[in-house]
C-alpha cells in the first residue's frame, strides 16, 4: 500500500484561493444589493410617483442632493425627494448603481480615530452599529462593532438585513423624545447610557447611607400588579435603570426613546474594569450555595486586579440578615451586588439599607447564574434584536414558562390597551 504524504497548503497557494472566494462573495453580495433594492423600488413605486406629484404641485423640483459623511469622514452625496413620504428611499437607486451598499459603514461622522482599517468598505444604509443602537447595545465600541462586518458572506449579509428590519419595526421611530427620566407603569426610570450608568454606580458615596440601584424589566412591571410594595421599593431607589426590549417597546409606545438597554449582565464587566481603576471592592450576595463564589472566581480571572472581598449564597433565613450584613460591613466593600430574585431582593435591600456601610447596593437578580457558568449567555445576534428572553426560556423552560410565555403576552396586552398611559 502506498502512502501519500500531505503537506500544508503554502501561503502562495492559499492567497489566490482566498482572493477568489472573497471575489465570489463580493459578487453575490452585489447581486443581493441589486435584487433587494429592485424589489423595494417596485413596492415603493406608487409612493414615489405621489412624491413627485406633490413636489410639482408645490412648484418645487422633485429631487434634492444631501451631503452625508460616513465614519471615515468621506463625502457621500445622496439623492432624496423634496416632498412626500419616505423621502430618503430614493437612495435605493444609488445602491443599484453601486455608489453605496445596502450594508456598509454608518453614514455619520466617526466617533473615534481608529477605524482606518475599513477604508476599502463602502458606506451603507444598514450596519451592525446602528442595529445595536436601536436595540440599546451601543456600549460596544464602534470599531469593534464594525469588525463583525469585515468578512461577511452572502448568508451573514442577508441575516444582517433581516435583523435590521426586525429592529426597525420594533424599536425605531423618528418622532421619539429623549428625556432624562421616564415614567412607566408608575415607576420613574433614569434614561441614561451604559457609560453614564457605570459612572453613577462607581461614583456613589456613602455619605448619609448606602445608595441603591434597581433594574426594571418586563417581569418587574408584571409583578407590580400583584405586589404594590415592589413598585414602592423601586421608586425609593437612587437610580432605576430600564432593562430589556419590553421596557424599550413600552417607552416607544409612550413616545420616549431609551438611550441604552441597561442590564446587569452587560453592566458588570464595565463596572469591574472601573472598579479596578478606582480600587473599589465588591461583595456578592445571592444565588444557590457555591454560585456566587464561582462567579467571583471567574470574574477575578477575567478582570485581573479585581477585588471581590466576599461572597454569600442567597439561601439564608431572614433572621440571619444582621449576621450577613455584619460580614458585608466588615469586608469594607464599596459595592454590594444582591441577587436574591425579585421581589424579595428589593424588599430585603429597602429593609436593611440603613444597616449597610457600602457605597451602593445593586439588585441584580440572576446575574450570578451567568457569571458562574451555570447558564450560558444568549448569542449576540439574539441580544441584538431584543430576543434574549427566548434563549432564557430554552435554557430553563419550566422555571421561566410563567415569566415569558404567560408574562410577555400580558405585558404586550397592557401596552396595546393603553399605549400612551403606560
Amino acid at each position: 500500500m502506498a502512502f501519500v504524504r500531505s503537506f500544508p497548503m503554502t501561503k502562495a497557494l492559499k492567497t489566490p484561493i482566498l482572493q477568489n472566494e472573497r471575489a465570489r462573495q463580493s459578487a453575490l453580495i452585489r447581486i443581493i444589493d441589486i435584487c433587494l433594492s429592485s424589489m423595494a423600488i417596485l413596492i415603493l413605486l406608487p409612493l414615489w410617483c405621489l412624491n413627485i406629484l406633490l413636489a410639482l404641485f408645490c412648484y418645487q423640483y422633485p429631487f434634492e442632493i444631501q451631503l452625508k459623511y460616513d465614519v471615515l469622514k468621506r463625502e457621500n452625496y445622496l439623492v432624496k425627494f423634496s416632498k412626500g413620504y419616505l423621502k430618503h428611499s430614493l437612495v435605493l437607486l444609488q445602491v443599484i448603481k453601486g455608489d453605496i451598499a445596502l450594508c456598509g459603514l454608518p453614514l455619520h461622522e466617526g466617533e473615534n480615530e481608529f477605524i482606518s482599517n475599513f477604508k476599502y468598505q463602502k458606506a451603507g444604509l444598514i450596519n451592525v452599529y446602528n442595529l445595536r443602537k436601536m436595540s440599546g447595545l451601543s456600549q460596544i465600541p464602534l470599531e469593534e462593532t464594525l469588525k463583525t462586518q469585515c468578512n461577511y458572506n452572502a448568508f451573514t449579509y442577508l441575516f444582517l438585513v433581516l435583523r435590521f428590519l426586525i429592529c426597525t419595526v420594533l424599536y425605531r421611530s423618528n418622532n421619539l423624545v429623549s428625556t432624562n427620566t421616564i415614567s412607566l407603569f408608575g415607576v420613574h426610570l433614569d434614561n441614561v447610557s451604559m457609560k453614564d450608568a457605570v459612572n453613577m454606580v462607581i461614583n456613589s458615596k456613602n455619605v448619609i447611607g448606602t445608595k441603591v440601584g434597581y433594574f426594571v424589566n418586563v417581569n418587574s412591571i408584571n409583578l407590580f400588579k400583584y405586589n404594590e410594595s415592589l413598585a414602592h421599593n423601586i421608586n425609593l431607589g437612587d437610580m432605576v435603570f430600564a432593562d430589556g426590549s419590553g421596557v424599550r417597546l413600552a417607552a416607544r409606545c409612550k413616545g420616549c426613546a431609551l438611550k441604552d438597554n441597561i442590564n446587569g449582565t452587560d453592566l458588570l464587566p464595565l463596572l469591574c474594569e472601573e472598579s479596578i481603576k478606582r480600587k473599589k471592592k465588591i461583595f456578592l450576595l445571592g444565588a444557590e450555595p457555591g454560585l456566587a463564589k464561582t462567579a467571583a472566581k471567574n470574574l477575578k480571572h477575567t478582570h485581573q486586579g479585581l477585588q471581590i472581598v466576599g461572597t454569600h449564597h442567597g439561601y439564608f433565613d431572614k433572621k440571619n440578615s444582621q449576621k450577613i450584613i455584619k460580614v458585608i460591613n466588615e469586608s469594607q466593600a464599596n459595592i454590594l451586588l444582591v441577587g436574591l430574585g425579585s421581589p424579595y431582593q428589593e424588599h430585603w435591600i429597602e429593609e436593611n439599607r440603613e444597616f449597610l456601610n457600602v457605597d451602593i447596593t445593586l439588585a441584580v437578580g440572576g446575574l450570578f447564574d451567568f457569571y458562574s457558568g451555570k447558564i450560558p449567555r444568549a448569542p449576540l445576534w439574539l441580544r441584538e434584536i431584543g430576543m434574549e428572553w427566548v434563549w432564557r426560556l430554552a435554557q430553563e423552560p419550566k422555571s421561566k414558562f410563567k415569566r415569558y410565555v404567560i408574562g410577555n403576552p400580558i405585558f404586550l396586552l397592557r401596552i396595546l390597551m393603553n399605549p400612551k398611559g403606560v
